[in-house]
């Protein structure tokens, strides 16, 4: 995916969940932070082979944020970002950007795991959805959970 588009110019795709539930009569989300730079982000991941994108994005709602639940097969929208990819050892030259193309499936929570696959590398964070738009760096990523 990422070499694919390095070369051809078209973003690398890759799929996401928004997990939210309904708490006291309003909308939160769950956000994660970033395995490197700590960031509130949402789980997101590469596409699998013979698995449904908004089925790809439950198991990767399930390893980065430890929660399982139900997407559609209709996503909420999409973002992009660049991904920042770091030289091989050896070679000379800055970290290499990716522009990269995020589905974004809404994920309704049903069941929150007290360990999970990538606990001991994230940090999770239930916030109010308007509240979470202003904690997300991305301002893409920020419109569509205004759209939840």
């Amino acid at each position: 995916m990422i070499r694919r588009a390095l070369h051809s110019g078209q973003p690398a795709l890759q799929v996401a969940a928004l997990p939210w539930r309904q708490q006291r009569g309003r909308t939160e989300v769950l956000l994660v932070t970033s395995r490197r730079t700590r960031r509130l982000i949402i789980p997101k991941g590469w596409p699998m082979a013979g698995c449904a994108p908004d089925r790809a994005a439950e198991i990767e709602a399930m390893e980065e944020a430890g929660v399982y639940g139900t997407t559609g097969p209709v996503p909420l929208g999409s973002y992009r970002y660049d991904k920042l990819l770091e030289t091989p050892p050896g070679s000379a030259g800055p970290p290499v950007a990716v522009p990269v193309q995020v589905t974004v499936f809404p994920l309704r929570v049903g069941l929150l795991l007290p360990q999970w696959k990538e606990a001991a590398e994230r940090e999770r964070l239930w916030i109010g959805a308007g509240e979470a738009r202003s904690v997300i760096g991305d301002p893409g990523l920020a419109a569509l959970v205004a759209r939840l």
